[in-house]
């Protein structure tokens, strides 16, 4: 946080900082403010981006009202604050849903056997050996 204080401080733009709100885990008063104490001071602006839900993970998005509510509260506190709503939300198109829908294959268990053209003894050369 240091070198970023330094360069905001040197370029004259605020370092921003991203929060994603997780209903029930980092969204309660006591969460945002301990934020709140290690920004005091700072040349930055926070970010709160409520958690677009995914299937198979546990974590919730606050409500919109506890995402007002966190504004205010970091606002009060002295930190410029703003809440990034996210669209493609019903898609799941939102920010951090994107993804494929089917697990990526397993790499192979071996490497793949050399090309036949590049085997030894056919006559094919690799460049930069023997001239």
């Amino acid at each position: 946080m240091a070198a970023g204080e330094s360069y905001a401080r040197r370029g004259g733009y605020p370092i921003q900082y991203q929060w994603a709100l997780l209903a029930g885990v980092n969204d309660s008063d006591r969460e945002l403010l301990a934020a709140a104490e290690l920004l005091r001071g700072k040349r930055a602006v926070l970010n709160l981006i409520p958690w677009n839900p995914l299937p198979g993970l546990p974590f919730e998005r606050p409500e919109r009202e506890r995402c007002r509510a966190a504004v205010r509260l970091l606002m009060q506190a002295g930190i410029l604050t703003k809440l990034r709503w996210s669209a493609g939300l019903e898609a799941e198109a939102a920010c951090g849903q994107l993804r494929s829908a089917r697990p990526a294959p397993a790499p192979p268990a071996q490497p793949p056997e050399p090309l036949a053209s590049a085997a030894p003894g056919n006559g094919a050369r690799s460049p930069g050996l023997n001239g």
